[in-house]
């Protein structure tokens, strides 16, 4: 079995991986949304069996708080909630300069990371160990980092890169203060692109203007392959990143990567995702994870390009329904751009996608 589930994590990200035979699945999860989504997390993990709360791997993909807050409250449960972990993915400070997280966790200089990371280590958690303790990071000149997980999940790493690392290095405190542990926060732009009406051909040709945000570019984002079936999960990197990488791993438009499905990058926001990621990585499936509360997500333009770029007879699937993604359920639409719209059958549960039996 391969399957994702899209929890409920409101405007963020949460999302729980199971592979391997359907009885003993292993497990990954991909961050924990908001603190005020994380209930939902906590629920879903109480529904396991108890002897398969066990996950060999869990990420934390960067530092914004639809991402990390439902974390802060997952590591500090973990012995309540009978849950044990193989390796966590997380870059701190530290990690960010280079170093082992041994050599510097006194370093840490945003309340959100250090707290997170003081987690880890009261809990005795291994960290970043599949990268030896040392940021998890794709180097320039060298291929994607590829690592296995048990059971036979390949992960191999797109982004970040040290370039995002070290923007990120020179904005940690102030990107931190989005997070739910300090007060006030950033608004994100999004893009009006409402304006064009229900032309999606012209919606897909809007520029693409990419995201700069330093936070969403360190963002751990990585491919999952289980015996052949492959998902790109993107968390909040970077379009061009991602492409980067996948051109770095020998692929082109003209001989592309095809997926089963992809996690849009961000939310499917319009500054990171662009033709060419989708021309480079068909997808039979694109998630999109958000109720579009805060920021407005998904943005039409992104969706759009989706829609026009990617292969034909894909399906889009939201974990939730809401008035911004409700564009896409018109079925003249679905039927003329060739495409499917999935949306939770009850409101506040989330979606599963099952990719092998």
């Amino acid at each position: 079995m391969f399957d994702i589930q899209m929890l409920p994590a409101h405007h963020g990200d949460s999302l729980m991986v199971a592979y391997g035979p359907p009885d003993v699945p292993r497990r990954v999860l991909i961050d924990c949304g908001t603190a005020a989504s994380y209930p939902a997390v906590r629920r879903q993990i109480l529904a396991l069996p108890e002897k398969q709360r066990h996950f060999e791997l869990v990420v934390v993909t960067h530092v914004d708080d639809d991402h990390i807050g439902g974390m802060l409250k997952l590591l500090a449960e973990l012995d309540e909630l009978g849950m044990t972990v193989g390796d966590i993915w997380f870059n701190a400070f530290p990690h960010l300069e280079g170093k082992t997280i041994a050599s510097g966790p006194d370093l840490l200089g945003a309340k959100q990371g250090e707290a997170l990371s003081k987690l880890i280590v009261e809990a005795g958690l291994p960290w970043n160990r599949l990268f030896r303790g040392r940021a998890v990071v794709c180097r320039d000149g060298e291929p994607p980092p590829e690592v296995t997980l048990p059971g036979g999940m390949k992960l191999t790493l797109l982004s970040p890169y040290w370039a995002q690392l070290e923007k990120m290095r020179a904005a940690w405190i102030a990107e931190c203060k989005k997070a739910h542990l300090l007060p006030g926060g950033g608004v994100e732009d999004f893009a009006v692109d409402d304006t064009l009406g229900e032309d999606v051909d012209a919606l897909a040709r809007l520029p693409f203007d990419p995201d700069k945000a330093p936070a969403n570019g360190s963002s751990i984002a990585f491919i999952g392959d289980y015996a052949g079936t492959r998902v790109l999960f993107g968390a909040d990197a970077y379009a061009p990143v991602l492409v980067k990488s996948l051109l770095a791993m020998g692929y082109s438009a003209d001989d592309p990567y095809p997926l089963a499905a992809m996690k849009a990058p961000h939310h499917g926001s319009s500054h990171n995702f662009s033709r060419e990621l989708m021309e480079l990585a068909p997808s039979a499936r694109i998630l999109i994870s958000t109720n579009g509360d805060k920021f407005r997500h998904p943005d039409l333009a992104a969706v759009a390009r989706m829609v026009k770029y990617n292969a034909p007879d894909a399906t889009l699937a939201f974990n939730y329904a809401s008035e911004f993604n409700s564009f896409w359920a018109k079925p003249s639409r679905q039927e003329k751009y060739r495409y499917k719209a999935v949306y939770p059958e009850t409101e506040g549960e989330g979606l599963t996608v099952q990719l092998r039996e």
